[in-house]
């Protein structure tokens, strides 16, 4: 056991939330069915505690990150876990906000954080235990696990390479030289046109100092518009994968030994729900990050009754 402690912490949004949905009617453009999948509640937010509840039992604090109190539902034992609300960490002038990017980039102001932290988001389940050494090394840094992409056609993988821009920009401005997409930074067998990596969709281990050193180098060269936008824009934004860029460019982090040991992204779509049923319930690595990315309604309850299946024991994180 390592000799620092670390947290745990991970949004949530209820979207059925009346006072929720009013907010986000009165700012937005679109009426929320045109986004549903961006923050639907699978209604799974239980078997999600569950996980890490009995796999993770070295965790120090876990922080529960809303919108407001609004969205906390009954069930949760508040004794143990800790709910902040978005006025606790993020600027009054950012507020509302309904994007992920905003939250990820005031990470560091959430109060009482510890310097190492795990960020997961609210469609990643644990299934089987997990160690400190899954998401830091000895020494206190990240261990990395990625994926090289040599094309930037999808908007997200355009995020994500602005990520890694701003991170590569900072460094620059702190060592006085401009350097290249490092060699060491490459995946085996990536193409040599290979234009920037892509961080594993599930967990990663965080360090508070370099999120805080990142958002106030954004703030200096006035680049709040890169996540100061109320609602997610993937031709604008960047996202928490800018912090594990800069750790890798300043060599502070291990890479994982071997890619895709730890978990495995699933997008729901696509899928027929006999397919998704063994997915969920035959799942064989630690973590699966379920990615609702337009899953059909009447799919919904099954896919709840799929994971209560396999989180079936209440925890401690519930009253």
């Amino acid at each position: 056991m390592y000799d620092f402690k670390i947290d745990y912490v991970f949004p949530y949004v209820d979207n059925s939330d009346p006072e929720w949905v009013k907010e986000y009617n009165k700012y937005s453009d679109n009426s929320i069915g045109t986004e549903k999948c961006r923050f639907r509640d699978f209604g799974t937010l239980k078997c999600i505690f569950r996980g890490i509840f009995e796999n993770m039992p070295w965790i120090n604090n876990l922080y529960f990150l809303v919108a407001t109190e609004s969205q906390v539902p009954d069930w949760l034992n508040t004794k143990k876990v800790k709910v902040i609300t978005h006025k606790d960490f993020i600027p009054a002038k950012y507020l509302p906000t309904f994007n992920s990017s905003t939250i990820e980039l005031f990470l560091h102001k959430i109060p009482g954080l510890e310097e190492h932290f795990i960020y997961g988001n609210d469609d990643t389940f644990i299934y089987k235990p997990l160690q400190p050494e899954d998401f830091f090394d000895e020494n206190g840094n990240p261990i990395v696990e990625y994926k090289s992409f040599d094309n930037l056609e999808s908007s997200f993988h355009k995020l994500v390479k602005r990520s890694y821009d701003n991170a590569k920009e900072l460094y620059d401005k702190e060592h006085g030289w401009r350097t290249d997409l490092d060699e060491y930074r490459k995946a085996p067998g990536a193409p040599i046109n290979m234009e920037f990596l892509k961080q594993a969709h599930y967990q990663i281990g965080l360090r508070k100092s370099t999120a805080e050193k990142l958002v106030n180098f954004l703030d200096k060269y006035g680049r709040t518009d890169l996540y100061a936008t109320r609602f997610r824009d993937l031709d604008r934004n960047v996202n928490q994968y800018m912090y594990t860029d800069y750790q890798i460019l300043n060599r502070q982090y291990t890479r994982r030994r071997k890619e895709n040991t730890l978990g495995e992204y699933l997008s729901c779509n696509g899928h027929t729900l006999e397919e998704l049923e063994k997915l969920i319930t035959s799942h064989e690595l630690p973590i699966l990050c379920f990615n609702d990315s337009g899953t059909k309604e009447e799919y919904v309850p099954f896919i709840r009754a799929f994971f209560e299946r396999v989180f079936p024991k209440k925890c401690g994180y519930e009253k």
